[in-house]
């Protein structure tokens, strides 16, 4: 059905009940989503904590750690971390660490990282 309008009511966008997409439709982004991926503007000032995360921790972290640094356990600073990655600003150690449940995770540290606070790093 190309060419076809999804249509979501205003009782659907205010309710905290899951979309479902039908047919290959995708879910629609409510005003607040579509304002942040448009613009980004967290992405930078969150990228830069990590940054600044990595450049506190010279033998590296897990994202566990990092997490916990943050007190969150959603993804937004793994996201932030993995963009990092992406950009060559931080990258695997080749260690792993232990996390809470026993499992193994890797060790990330800042490539350029030579403990100087002053550092400059363009993005």
């Amino acid at each position: 059905m190309a060419g076809t309008t999804v249509v979501v009511s205003e009782k659907l966008r205010r309710s905290k009940t899951s979309w479902r997409p039908h047919h290959g439709q995708e879910k629609p982004l409510l005003p607040s989503e579509q304002q942040r991926k448009a613009t980004g503007v967290q992405r930078p000032r969150l990228q830069l904590e990590v940054i600044r995360f990595a450049m506190t921790r010279p033998n590296g972290f897990t994202d566990e750690q990092m997490n916990e640094f943050f007190d969150t356990h959603r993804s937004t600073y793994r996201a932030r971390r993995s963009e990092l990655v992406d950009k060559d600003l931080i990258v695997d150690s080749g260690r792993k660490g232990s996390m809470t449940n026993g499992r193994k995770a890797t060790i990330w540290v800042l490539k350029q990282f030579n403990g100087n606070p002053n550092m400059q790093i363009e993005f």
